[in-house]
């Protein structure tokens, strides 16, 4: 019997691509998985449109996330560069996640673009920047951007939240 977690033996992983700190808990999480004595949902959520948080609103807190999400990165041997845009249609990477997922290859995905965004700066909206996510996971290109558009959100798997319907 293990003392982890008595109640449950899954973990719920909600995370978005959006977000920098997300990635750098992906990055650790797929370094400890396997000796975890736990299972990991993963539940990929992105803020509604518009979106309400914009990142440069407050010139203090952008430099002391630049600096803090930074100072990981070199700690876990990352390369940093920032998107440009910051933004894009969140539902495309978040859906094309949940393909991947369906394909058995959520977790390839999920490094993959995280890497594409915050180690190479690439808009991971984009269907270039997918395609060779889809690539570098062993998944056909067509096939994520397919996904990426799907009005209709598998959800045998997985769950597609919006940040403000997070379970209290």
């Amino acid at each position: 019997m293990h003392s982890f977690n008595q109640q449950s033996d899954q973990l719920t992983f909600y995370f978005s691509f959006r977000s920098p700190y997300a990635w750098l808990a992906f990055y650790r999480l797929s370094k400890i998985a396997p000796n975890l004595p736990v299972t990991i949902e993963y539940v990929p959520l992105f803020p509604p449109k518009p979106v309400t948080s914009n990142p440069s609103g407050n010139p203090n807190k952008t430099v002391y996330v630049a600096e803090d999400i930074n100072r990981y990165a070199n700690a876990y041997g990352l390369d940093l560069q920032w998107p440009k845009p910051f933004d894009t249609d969140w539902k495309r990477p978040h859906s094309s996640f949940l393909y991947a997922l369906d394909q058995g290859r959520a977790i390839e995905f999920g490094l993959a673009a995280f890497m594409a965004r915050f180690s190479e700066g690439k808009d991971i909206g984009q269907d270039n920047t997918l395609a060779g996510v889809a690539e570098q996971c062993g998944l056909q290109p067509d096939s994520i951007i397919q996904s990426a558009d799907d009005r209709v959100v598998p959800t045998n798997q997985c769950r597609l939240i919006f940040i403000n319907e997070l379970p209290e």
